[in-house]
């Protein structure tokens, strides 16, 4: 597909490329390559519309879009875990094991080790959250949203601050 909806090197250099309707793909920086990797066409079949790739601290790779499963493949034991969330614009992994992801309920927080997903009520947050980026000092978590602007959560994601049109924001969009 030349639909890219995606783009995350790796911790390899490799660049992965999420595609609309052919699912993630696997290039070599240096040589703009296409690589082959295990388990490529379960992975294609399992998340054909890849709106978001992650790569967690263990270095698994997380496939996430707007039609399937969150997809999380172990290269190093080729396995591939699907976890029940749709929907998925983005995720960041929040603490080890646990991860906020952005998806068509707003916000969720996963917890790979009970396998156990929660929506997160953040008050004012009333559609998807299509970006999540944390400061390393504070560990302040910053949400960007479809229409209801950017949202600013301590690290206990509580909400501190709301910036929207009302108080400087050019667009809520």
């Amino acid at each position: 597909s030349n639909s890219v909806l995606s783009l995350l090197p790796d911790n390899a250099g490799n660049i992965w490329v999420g595609t609309y309707g052919q699912g993630p793909e696997k290039i070599e920086a240096q040589t703009n390559q296409q690589l082959h990797y295990p388990d490529e066409e379960k992975i294609k079949q399992l998340s054909k519309y890849t709106y978001t790739i992650y790569q967690d601290s263990s270095g698994n790779m997380w496939f996430g879009g707007v039609r399937g499963a969150l997809i999380c493949y172990n290269a190093k034991k080729r396995t591939i875990q699907q976890y029940p969330v749709n929907g998925v614009r983005c995720m960041f992994e929040y603490r080890k094991g646990i991860f906020l992801i952005g998806n068509s309920n707003k916000l969720s927080k996963l917890d790979i080790s009970s396998n156990k997903t929660e929506v997160l009520t953040i008050p004012g947050l009333e559609s998807v959250v299509y970006c999540i980026y944390q400061e390393q000092q504070s560990k302040t978590i910053w949400l960007g949203s479809q229409g209801n602007g950017l949202f600013k959560l301590d690290k206990n994601l509580k909400l501190s601050r709301v910036v929207n049109e009302s108080n400087g924001l050019a667009s809520n969009i």
